[in-house]
């Protein structure tokens, strides 16, 4: 399939290059081409720094800030113009090579931001000496196609943190890749070369995956490979790699009935579903088979997921207790924001599509304005400190954000989306990995770029660019410092 998005494509589902029809402003705002350049000077001074330094509080969230303005007049730099001059097959090329570039030169730095990277060699080192995951030892909660996955790691380039941060670095450089040649298929050769590239100088993933490697990029990669191969009808290979996904993370389960009313037939849904299931009662199976106990033991560390920084987790704090009415308070908060899900794909289902994909859009907006307040209630629980000692700021809080909600709501909010055909299942994949992140025991800032790539082939700015803003301010490792020298800030 990226093959064929390298050669030019003249399919019906093909839409006409930017260079054959008059140019389509992608950009948030505008700004000189020298203003570009400056700021992409100092992203590349900040990601400099992190390098050498290590990755502080104050110089990522910088980073983030510059990422945000970059992208968001990026279509209008000259840069994309000389890209966009080349021939598709290397700006594929140059996508991957760069993309891969920023991952791996964050090799050169050994700071620990985590403790997931240790699990993997951990974990890898015991199957490599025979020990059976979940049996043997605690298997992270993860599927066990996860732990084949840091076994073959393990097993072809040695159980380090460089082999699996280098490994899932190639992964995640396919990634925009992959979005390129979506939208391609769906848009035109501007707007994919734009939207890879702003994947590409994505922060958060050149951290959590560069620096702590993270295996979210094997999961994205493989879910976008399904919604690369549905547009052309290649619902068997579509089904498969979003069941491969599913297999190694739980969450592209939400994304299976969305993608199941892209196919008209029923018989097709069937095996669209059947081809789905299968990676991930195949790896299941397996593990009963080798060892039965292993499988009811990762049955029950699946239910003990836990974090801090979650909505169940403050709510939790709040209350002090994990339980009401002897039923845990993170099942309660994932069954609510399950049925948003559910009331999701019912208006997805109704014929006023569009209008109910603009009011979710607000009802998500609304959801990250209340999810920030909990987080002021969280730092102020966290810190050994009285809960209504949280009141104050929480009022302050909230009365800016309604004051600012009731003036700026009506010129944020678009009227209609720019090609609702196109990017309306974009718009709806985003806001069900959305809910179902907020519902989960845990929120990691490696999480969004579960929802990144989906975000990015959305065309209507307004949805697309608000979402960009408001979703990355979340806290970034364990034990951080401000700057360097600082005692560290948890």
């Amino acid at each position: 399939m990226i093959g064929r998005c390298i050669k030019k494509d003249t399919g019906t589902d093909m839409i006409p290059s930017d260079n054959s029809r008059p140019k389509q402003s992608y950009d948030l705002f505008h700004l000189p081409d020298f203003t570009r350049k400056i700021i992409f000077f100092f992203y590349c001074v900040i990601l400099g720094f992190t390098v050498i330094f290590g990755v502080y509080i104050l110089t990522y969230f910088l980073l983030i800030f510059l990422f945000l303005i970059l992208v968001s007049c990026l279509g209008g730099s000259k840069i994309i113009e000389k890209i966009l001059s080349m021939p598709r097959w290397k700006k594929v090329v140059l996508i991957f090579v760069f993309t891969l570039l920023l991952r791996l030169v964050m090799l050169i730095q050994t700071q620990q931001i985590g403790r997931d990277l240790d699990a993997y060699i951990w974990r890898s080192e015991r199957m490599l000496q025979g020990d059976i995951p979940y049996r043997d030892f605690y298997g992270g909660n993860k599927p066990p196609l996860y732990e084949l996955l840091v076994f073959l790691i393990g097993y072809l380039f040695g159980p380090g943190p460089l082999p699996f941060r280098a490994v899932f670095s190639v992964f995640d450089a396919l990634i925009p890749v992959v979005l390129f040649c979506i939208c391609v298929n769906v848009y035109n050769e501007r707007f994919a070369l734009i939207s890879s590239l702003s994947y590409s100088l994505f922060p958060i993933s050149i951290i959590c995956i560069g620096l702590s490697g993270h295996y979210e990029s094997v999961v994205v990669l493989f879910s976008l490979m399904s919604i690369l191969f549905l547009p052309k009808k290649r619902f068997k290979l579509s089904g498969l790699s979003l069941g491969i996904s599913f297999a190694l993370k739980l969450y592209p389960i939400v994304l299976l009935p969305f993608f199941l009313t892209v196919i008209k037939s029923w018989k097709m849904r069937i095996s669209y579903t059947i081809l789905f299931l299968l990676p991930m009662l195949v790896s299941l199976g397996t593990l009963y088979l080798i060892s039965p106990s292993a499988f009811f033991k990762y049955l029950v560390e699946e239910s003990e997921w836990g974090g801090k920084t979650a909505i169940s987790s403050v709510i939790e704090m709040m209350v002090n207790t994990s339980e009401i009415f002897s039923i845990k308070i993170s099942w309660l908060v994932l069954a609510f924001f399950g049925f948003l899900i559910l009331l999701l794909f019912i208006d997805w289902s109704s014929p006023k599509r569009e209008m109910n994909l603009i009011k979710w859009f607000k009802i998500i907006i609304f959801i990250f304005i209340f999810y920030y307040g909990f987080y002021i209630i969280f730092g102020v629980i966290y810190y050994k400190n009285p809960l209504y000692m949280a009141l104050i700021p929480l009022v302050i809080y909230f009365t800016l954000a309604v004051l600012l909600l009731h003036k700026c709501l009506p010129k944020i909010i678009p009227k209609s989306l720019t090609k609702p055909n196109s990017e309306a299942l974009f718009i709806v994949s985003t806001f069900a990995i959305m809910l179902f992140i907020f519902g989960l025991p845990n929120y990691s800032p490696w999480y969004f770029i579960w929802y990144l790539p989906f975000l990015l082939m959305i065309r209507t700015n307004k949805i697309k660019y608000l979402l960009l803003w408001i979703l990355p301010w979340h806290g970034i490792g364990e034990h951080m410092r401000l700057l360097p020298g600082m005692k560290p800030v948890d």
